[in-house]
């Protein structure tokens, strides 16, 4: 989701374009988000690593061949296919957080490799948004948004509907049931589906080497990872 395209709310409904400053929205005074808000932001830290490396939805077969040898870390200058909140591939930490905070969103803290979270508001939800770097700067987004029960499915048809509207159909659409949720059996169970790791539902698009994915977790939280054409080999090494 673009903030340069006028896809982010601010909570009294208006569109946040870009260019415009937003004031950084209070996410703990969200009563109802808040508890969901604040375990997501533990989990992020406590398991960064495993959720940055991961893909958001099953991968499709994708090359990447590493150069011969180690390029100098200079900031990416092809044409950026997926982009959100206006943030630029192989940009800095400082012209990050500046980008970021210009579209509402609140540096909150900083993990030892240099990763960087931030707190706001997303279609008048509270998100989080991990910022992450390599030798050559911003390397991936991710975007989380958590979710009730209740608003789970529409959360995510939300935000496919505006991935789609911006980026055209994906290259990979999957909504996968397993036992015994298989063969129609999840009407009604989505959500338990989801939960016990049964159901598999979420979206991605690919293009010039970059990938954008969409999931539901089996926190209920819908999840946005942004990947540039350098992931890859960044989180090669961040195995390492």
């Amino acid at each position: 989701m673009r903030n340069d395209r006028g896809n982010a709310r601010n909570r009294n409904g208006s569109v946040a374009r870009a260019g415009s400053r937003t004031a950084v929205l209070g996410w703990r005074s969200l009563c109802a988000d808040c508890r969901n808000v604040q375990t997501l932001l533990t989990l992020a830290f406590a398991s960064l690593t495993a959720q940055v490396l991961a893909s958001s939805v099953p991968p499709t077969v994708v090359v990447q061949t590493p150069p011969a040898a180690p390029a100098p870390a200079v900031a990416e200058t092809s044409p950026q296919s997926f982009q959100f909140a206006g943030t630029r591939w192989g940009a800095s930490v400082d012209e990050t957080r500046q980008v970021l905070a210009a579209h509402g969103f609140a540096f909150e803290e900083a993990a030892e490799n240099g990763d960087l979270v931030f707190l706001g508001q997303l279609n008048d939800r509270p998100a989080i948004v991990i910022a992450l770097f390599g030798e050559r700067g911003l390397t991936k987004v991710m975007v989380s948004l958590p979710t009730e029960e209740g608003s789970t499915m529409d959360v995510y048809r939300e935000m496919r509907k505006v991935l789609g509207g911006e980026y055209g159909s994906p290259a990979l659409e999957v909504e996968r049931y397993a036992y015994p949720f298989a063969n129609g059996h999840h009407v009604g169970y989505e959500m338990a589906a989801l939960r016990t790791g049964k159901a598999t539902i979420g979206a991605k698009w690919q293009t010039n080497g970059e990938n954008l994915g969409i999931k539901i977790t089996e926190g209920l939280i819908v999840a946005a990872h942004y990947e540039s054409p350098g992931w890859a080999i960044d989180a090669e090494r961040r195995r390492q």
